[in-house]
């Protein structure tokens, strides 16, 4: 992290050799989905800079393990955080199917009193468009009722956002991505990481920000087709690595 000082324009920059927030899955999962071999050479380089990954490779907190001539996977080293379970992706035929099945979900959670004792830090659902936000907030409210929170809309002013928390404890909090930063929650979903404007490099730092709010269930759902979703099925070329990653180790020489 940086800190600016008041007196002057000169920026601190203190370096946390752990991560204490997400687990090492999870990490392993953004990074390689972040800098995937799919995206064009020029971006890549500009997200391996932004997420200083020449650093962290110089420091040892990351290793490089080479899957095949065109894929380097970025092997995570400084994760602490004791999390254990892989992110979930998931793609959808429709808006409606989407929604039904996060429901289905959290009506299953919020039945179990005890695990949702323990959900100190929320659930954080991360959005892309507001529109899309409010029709989640409109389609869950109607069995979850206060349960369900939207912190961000077309109707949502400024003002009302700095009097609020983003995050409430033992609560779905619906956010878009330029809400969720600065928050983390126990269990995040990342709803359509592919909507949205600007370049590649853009989308991929959006990305990055809002499934590393999660510390200890990330779930990725998208309800558009392939061809309109390079983040997404970045996403799921590295599920496939980390659940074969075992046996990858084995064969797999360092570069």
């Amino acid at each position: 992290g940086s800190v600016t000082s008041r007196l002057s324009a000169e920026t601190i920059e203190h370096f946390l050799p752990q991560c204490v927030r997400t687990s090492k899955k999870i990490m392993d999962f953004v990074f390689n989905t972040c800098i995937s071999s799919s995206i064009q050479l020029e971006d890549r380089h500009r997200i391996e800079e932004h997420l200083r990954l020449p650093f962290l490779k110089d420091q040892g907190y990351i290793s490089e393990v080479k899957l095949s001539e065109s894929q380097i996977w970025i092997d995570c080293n400084f994760c602490v955080f004791p999390g254990e379970i892989e992110p979930q992706i998931e793609r959808f035929l429709s808006r409606a199917n989407c929604f039904e099945s996060l429901q289905k979900e959290l009506i299953t959670l919020f039945s179990d009193q005890d695990l949702r004792d323990k959900l100190k830090d929320g659930i954080l659902i991360i959005c892309f468009k507001n529109d899309f936000a409010e029709a989640l907030y409109k389609h869950l409210s109607s069995s979850l009722g206060e349960d369900v929170q939207l912190r961000s809309g077309s109707s949502i002013k400024a003002r009302e956002k700095l009097s609020a928390l983003a995050v409430e404890p033992a609560c779905v909090n619906i956010v878009n991505i330029w809400d969720a930063k600065g928050y983390d929650a126990d269990i995040v979903y990342i709803l359509n990481p592919d909507d949205g404007g600007g370049s590649s490099y853009e989308h991929r730092m959006r990305f990055y920000v809002s499934a590393t709010r999660a510390k200890q269930f990330l779930g990725v759902y998208t309800t558009k087709p392939p061809e309109d979703t390079p983040i997404f099925n970045d996403a799921a070329k590295a599920i496939e690595v980390l659940n074969d990653w075992p046996k990858l180790v084995e064969t797999s020489p360092r570069p």
